[in-house]
């Protein structure tokens, strides 16, 4: 996942806190999954063989790999970055995209997956995600177990 800060004229509905879709951490998987809220900027070309975490769901199905990003957009000061996710796979019954923090790890970003609550002493590296080379915190929201950041695809309007 790379950052890329836009104007925060852009969007004016990050603005407003319309959110389409969330990008959600996903322990359990080893390839980010983008869906139908994600905005392709290009299919590989590329497919690859999925199956369920059990034979019970069926046989295994190709899915096309693609490039995609999601916006998001920060509450406290309104700046709003473009967040590329490559090599995902894109299934557009999806609403969410999922994301396993391992693959977000090995791309160079610190991924703090404990919530605030559970923290002995709170601080802004809880619960979040850091961008080292940009030196930007993206805070996680919980719903439920799932951990997530809001977001929306880059065509909003």
């Amino acid at each position: 996942m790379i950052m890329q800060r836009v104007s925060s004229t852009m969007l004016k509905s990050i603005e407003e806190g319309n959110v389409d879709t969330t990008i959600e951490l996903d322990s359990h998987a080893d390839s980010p999954v983008v869906g139908n809220g994600a905005t392709i900027i290009k299919k590989t070309g590329r497919t690859v063989s999925v199956s369920g975490f059990t034979d019970r769901l069926g046989k295994a199905i190709r899915i096309q790999v693609a490039n995609a990003c999601y916006v998001y957009g920060d509450d406290k000061d309104g700046k709003v970055y473009i967040m590329m996710i490559r090599n995902a796979l894109h299934i557009l019954e999806m609403e969410a995209c999922l994301i396993p923090p391992i693959m977000m790890r090995l791309a160079g970003l610190t991924v703090d997956e404990c919530s605030k609550f559970l923290s002995a002493s709170p601080s802004i590296a809880n619960h979040s995600i850091y961008f080292n080379d940009e030196q930007i915190w993206i805070p996680l929201k919980l719903d439920g177990v799932i951990s997530y950041m809001p977001c929306q695809s880059l065509n909003a309007s």
